[in-house]
């Protein structure tokens, strides 16, 4: 009996293991579907072939989600706003360690394109390692005078479905998302997915451009 102890508690373990793996998949498994269920409407339709050693740029063609986001005075704005130029919403935090390098690149795409494009620089709040304070030391120390908008509650980075951060998302002049990245920009992939805007921009030339407002 002794000779045979061993023989019999391998295979009790072996199918514990079994029975654990199997209820873990199931648990997996149902956890997933919940998160697919969740995912807003705004999906990119089209994926396009990228070099791998570049960033990835997705291309979409349906209406980019309302959101609202507040400035550092608490001054409301919604994405609709900033209708007639193509937009690059941009969401980021503070504790991202690719922060500083891709908001000096934000700075020096818009120091070249702020008269054709709006940016909406998000910073999402809704993180327990983030705080204004935070962002903004960021955004003093490094001298940028890009506009800055603030998600406090998550609701804007959920519109838009954002999985991680940073990640950045081009709308054309008339609301249509058109391709985003998820992950650190360089400018390289900042200037295809503005000129993907621009390719889908169907706007007439006469058509004038109206400055965002504030709301309520």
């Amino acid at each position: 009996m002794k000779k045979k102890l061993p023989l019999i508690l391998s295979i009790v373990l072996l199918v514990v293991f079994l029975i654990s793996t199997l209820l873990f998949d199931k648990f997996v498994d149902r956890e997933r579907l919940d998160q697919v269920s969740k995912i807003p409407d705004y999906v990119p339709a089209v994926k396009e072939e990228t070099d791998p050693t570049q960033p990835q740029i997705e291309e979409g063609r349906k209406d980019a989600p309302e959101i609202t986001v507040t400035d550092a005075k608490g001054n409301s704005y919604t994405l609709s706003q900033f209708r007639g130029k193509p937009v690059v919403v941009h969401f980021w935090a503070s504790w991202s360690g690719s922060a500083q390098r891709e908001l000096t690149m934000f700075q020096s795409a818009y120091n070249d394109y702020k008269d054709s494009v709006h940016f909406l620089i998000v910073n999402t709040l809704s993180d327990e390692r983030e705080t204004k304070e935070k962002a903004e030391k960021i955004i003093k120390d490094g001298s940028f005078t890009f506009p800055v908008y603030y998600d406090a509650d998550a609701s804007a980075a959920n519109a838009f479905d954002v999985r991680m951060v940073p990640t950045s998302f081009f709308v054309d002049a008339n609301g249509k998302g058109i391709a985003f990245a998820e992950g650190e920009l360089n400018r390289y992939n900042f200037e295809r997915g503005l000129m993907k805007c621009y390719e889908n921009q169907q706007q007439s030339p006469n058509e004038e451009t109206p400055e965002p407002t504030e709301t309520e």
